[in-house]
């Protein structure tokens, strides 16, 4: 055996690796392997829920988008038809608004067609437990003009002419703020008296803008707070100052 490796040898001698080395570098191992885990973890959990967050806001924004369009157009039944005696309203006066509570609203609307106006309704309810705002359109009974009948039915069954589609999701509901709160033409809040649900006969004639609120869930819950998207329509057509301008629609062929 050559000097060097003999002398090499007195020096380190022929000891390996002892047990405390290995399990300290196992520990070790182990505990970076899970640090590392833990952090690709809650990345993906962080991606997943902010891809959520986007879609939900996004849900709101075009949820605004929709119900602005439909709001402008709200009317007065007897604004499109001479003769409407009849229509749903306080004292055989048609409103453009039917319902005004805080998180459901429905009223008349002048989508252009020639059957008469729509009967909307927009509400919260719950779907697949999470909360959504729904939008329901309905259309006049066939031959029921003037006076524009719009008879209950489920909607899907048979010869039920009401239609539903899904505006917002992940709403962040119940809210400390009203979804829909009601305006005067003096910018006065409209609220309902006592325990009444929704605004009285006599408080919708003098409807004149309504404020949205759209609030958007945090992921789980987590975190500073969600999304809210808020606005304020007007109703051009909601007065019934607008009766004595109004221009009849001719019968449909």
């Amino acid at each position: 055996m050559p000097a060097r490796l003999r002398r090499l040898r007195r020096r380190h001698g022929d000891r390996g690796i002892t047990l405390v080395e290995i399990m300290t570098s196992t520990v070790l191992a182990v505990t970076l392997g899970g640090l590392v885990t833990t952090m690709v973890i809650s990345t993906q959990r962080q991606t997943a829920a902010g891809e959520i967050r986007m879609a939900d806001i996004d849900s709101a924004r075009v949820g605004i988008d929709a119900l602005t369009r439909v709001l402008r157009t709200a009317v007065q039944p007897a604004q499109l038809q001479i003769g409407c005696g009849s229509c749903i309203g306080p004292a055989s006066v048609s409103t453009a608004l039917t319902a005004a509570e805080t998180d459901r609203l429905q009223l008349f609307a002048n989508l252009g067609d020639a059957a008469g106006p729509f009967l909307i309704t927009f509400a919260v309810e719950q779907e697949n437990g999470t909360w959504v705002l729904t939008q329901k359109t309905q259309v006049p009974d066939v031959g029921s003009a003037p006076n524009f009948r719009y008879t209950p039915c489920i909607p899907k069954q048979a010869g039920c002419r009401i239609s539903v589609r899904t505006l917002v999701r992940g709403l962040d509901w119940p809210a400390p703020t009203p979804m829909f709160v009601y305006r005067d033409n003096a910018a006065d809040v409209l609220t309902a008296p006592g325990a009444r649900a929704g605004l009285t006969p006599d408080q919708l004639l003098v409807v004149d803008s309504i404020d949205i609120t759209l609030p958007v869930r945090t992921p789980n819950r987590v975190g500073a707070g969600g999304f809210v998207s808020a606005t304020r329509v007007a109703l051009p057509n909601s007065s019934t100052s607008v009766l004595a301008t109004a221009v009849p629609m001719p019968e449909p062929s």
